[in-house]
């Protein structure tokens, strides 16, 4: 009953979506007749702007927001697959609902198979549950999502309500703001065209994209989107349908009272004209001087002004290269431009993306600079060849100054080195002279030489011998101090030992006299304890057989009192008795007998109570006379354990007297010990102190021994040495002349 969008699906099919009676449905006309489908686990309504046909055929419908979850409203999608039934069958459908969304504001599909869903946040599926996006950062912060739609090269369009548009092209999201062309960031709806462009829908106009720019606004300023109710669709014959609605009207499903359509609620069709505008170059120059800069102005014109002149955007474009992107702009300087020839041109293009076909152009030529030019090359190649022939005359003269100039330095030279020569041999001759000088000298040495080291060689032997003798002298000296040092040592320890265990046994002694003597006062104590318990236990004894007696007189009272209860119950049965006789009698006497009748009911119900009284006395009283011949037992066993109480704490007070007896012979002879320790502590402090004298002596013995040695070893290493520098000296000289007048010395080895 309340139609909010009609769908059709490539089966011919027509699906009318919205609600009925305050529940979601939709109806489904398949050429003959009409098929409704409620779902009240849904919502109240489905959305007008989530209804989407997949490529498999199923029909995917979101719900609005849910009023009434007490009643079983998810929310979610719904979706119908025609290859599992018709539209009446309910296993054709599917409720898809989660924890993550409830109200569906766009439902899309991609060419890679994948669904998109959301609102405020974006879901996506690629057969299984759908998952929450988390990238990029901005698409998760812009919260609501308007509208969503699917462009045919596999993209996907996403309308934010403040932050702008998001494509996806497969690989990475952009975002496009007003920073990019759009009229606002607050976008309603979005349009992927058939030709490649993408139309967005805000509350201040309808913007296109072209690839590489957006153009601000493409229809009338009156044509606009609300946000969350309208959106854009394009029909076979190209036209963009705008749709636009406001929101009692929407959610009329919900209202008791009638909503009438106003001036917001409507439906504009826009058809393009395939008439494109003509562009035409006013301002061009046919030759450009140095540097290079080129200043070209232009301007379009469209077919009856559809589109005004400062409506109309214009890309350039020289020597056939890339074209630039659409812009307003009417003139631009080109900067730098290369020497030669130049082809510039331009093309316009109109609000409905018209392209002029036939663009306008204008040759036109930069001029080379004057270094450049043929007059200015023949005068320079003049002056070069002029320079070089002076630059050949200058070059062959400066090579043969060089020349002569060298002849003369090398004349110099030799001069130079024949006197360095003469020189070399006057000195020559005197260092042979010298050398003649030396050798006679060693020659008068070499006797001299050889009478030293052998009477040096002898004493070495002599000493050598000696100093071996007083090696093993001080080894001998040095072991046995250390035999006496170790001994003393042994002396010294156990000397010390044994006095720090003679005052330890003193100590300990002295510990032991203060614990006997504290034991002794303890154990005086002790027996005066016994004997005051001894005397408490024995009037606890009396006390307890008195307390027998008591208890024994109790249980015959019980007993007394048993017999009493009886004699009750025994009145209480015959008071019954009379009464009931009394009750029988005045019954027979009729009226007369009513009073008396009242009067035996109640001595009746007094012995009633009598007896039922009696009756629980006498069974307090037998539990009574039960515990008292318990407590007479219990009491023979307490009396049973006192009596053997008192025997042992008369036992314990005859022990505690012997041991304080013990203690006192104890502490008499601790006294004696404790004087005999003192003696001998004193004897073996004395022969601590001279043990140690002992190991101290030897100690400085063993140390001269070692330092004996230490020098001994010194000594035997310095003759060591000496003996081995006689050895070197053993080395003398042998002189002899050769045959040519020079003299050789050689040496030998003794």
């Amino acid at each position: 009953d309340t139609l909010r969008r009609l769908l059709p699906t490539k089966r011919g099919w027509v699906w009318a979506v919205g609600s009925d009676a305050k529940t979601a449905a939709v109806a489904c006309y398949d050429g003959t007749r009409w098929t409704r489908q409620h779902f009240p686990e849904v919502a109240w309504a489905l959305t007008n702007r989530a209804a989407c046909e997949a490529k498999d055929g199923s029909v995917w419908f979101g719900s609005e927001s849910p009023i009434d979850r007490a009643k079983g409203e998810k929310g979610g999608v719904v979706s119908f697959n025609p290859d599992r039934g018709r539209p009446e069958d309910a296993k054709a459908w599917r409720h898809i609902t989660s924890s993550d969304f409830d109200s569906i504001a766009f439902i899309a599909q991609t060419s890679d198979g994948r669904m998109w869903i959301g609102d405020k946040a974006v879901f996506v599926s690629d057969g299984g549950a759908f998952a929450k996006l988390t990238s990029p950062k901005e698409l998760v912060l812009a919260g609501y999502v308007e509208y969503a739609e699917a462009s045919a090269n596999g993209g996907l369009w996403l309308a934010t309500r403040g932050y702008g548009a998001f494509h996806f092209d497969g690989r990475q999201w952009r975002q496009y703001t007003v920073r990019h062309g759009l009229p606002s960031n607050c976008v309603g709806s979005v349009l992927a065209a058939a030709d490649g462009s993408a139309w967005l829908g805000t509350m201040k106009g309808i913007s296109r994209f072209d690839g590489r720019r957006w153009t601000a606004t493409v229809l009338p300023s009156q044509v606009w989107i609300e946000p969350q109710n309208g959106w854009m669709v394009q029909s076979k014959d190209g036209a963009v349908w705008a749709n636009n609605s406001y929101r009692e009207w929407v959610r009329r499903g919900l209202s008791t009272q009638p909503v009438k359509p106003d001036s917001q609620h409507r439906t504009v069709r826009f058809k393009r004209d395939n008439n494109a505008p003509d562009t035409e170059i006013v301002d061009a120059l046919k030759e450009v001087s140095q540097p290079g800069n080129v200043t070209l102005s232009w301007r379009g014109v469209d077919h009856w002004e559809v589109s005004a002149g400062q409506e109309l955007e214009y890309s350039h474009r020289i020597d056939n290269g890339p074209w630039s992107e659409f812009s307003t702009e009417t003139s631009h300087v080109f900067l730098s431009v290369p020497t030669g020839a130049h082809m510039f041109e331009v093309r316009a293009r109109d609000l409905d993306f018209n392209v002029d076909s036939t663009p306008a152009r204008v040759e036109f030529r930069v001029i080379p600079p004057v270094y450049l030019q043929a007059w200015f090359i023949v005068t320079f190649g003049a002056l070069v060849s002029i320079i070089a022939y002076l630059l050949r005359v200058a070059v062959l003269r400066a090579r043969r100054l060089v020349e002569s100039e060298k002849v003369r330095q090398a004349h110099a030279e030799i001069q130079k080195q024949a006197a360095q020569l003469e020189i070399t041999n006057q000195r020559i001759n005197q260092e042979l002279i010298e050398r003649e000088k030396a050798e006679r000298a060693v020659r008068q040495s070499e006797e001299l030489i050889r009478s030293l080291y052998t009477k040096m060689k002898t004493a070495v032997t002599d000493l050598d011998s000696a100093v071996h003798e007083i090696a093993t002298v001080a080894e001998q000296v040095a072991t046995n101090a250390e035999h006496i040092r170790r001994g003393s040592l042994v002396v010294s320890d156990g000397a010390s030992e044994q006095a720090s265990a003679m005052e330890e046994i003193t100590s300990n002694l002295r510990m032991v006299k203060g614990l006997t003597g504290k034991n002794q006062l303890q154990a005086k104590s002790a027996r005066q304890l016994a004997e005051s318990t001894l005397t408490d236990t024995r009037g606890g004894l009396d006390q307890m057989r008195q307390l027998s007696q008591a208890i024994i007189d109790i249980k015959a009272a019980a007993d007394e009192t048993g017999k009493i209860v009886k004699t009750i119950q025994e009145i209480a049965s015959q008071t019954n008795l009379l009464a009931l006789n009394a009750a029988i009698e005045a019954a027979r006497a009729g009226d007369a007998g009513r009073g008396f009748s009242v009067v035996a009911e109640e001595v009746r119900s007094l012995a009633n109570r009598s007896a039922q009284a009696a009756r629980n006395s006498a069974r307090l009283i037998q539990k009574a006379m039960e515990r008292a011949d318990v407590g007479v037992q219990l009491h023979g066993r307490v009396l049973d354990r006192l009596e053997q109480d008192v025997k042992q704490v008369c036992n314990v007070a005859e022990v505690i007297t012997d041991i304080t007896e013990m203690l006192e012979q104890q502490t008499r002879s601790i006294h004696d010990i404790d004087a005999g320790l003192e003696q001998t502590n004193a004897v073996t402090q004395k022969n601590a102190a001279a043990s140690e004298e002992s190991a101290a002596a030897a100690e400085e013995m063993s140390q001269g021994s070692a330092h004996l040695r230490e020098l001994v070893l010194v000594f035997k290493s310095a003759m060591d040495n000496l003996a081995a520098r006689g050895d070197r000296m053993s080395e003398i000289a042998r002189t002899t002349t050769d045959e040519d007048g020079l003299t050789r010395t050689y040496w030998d080895r003794v």
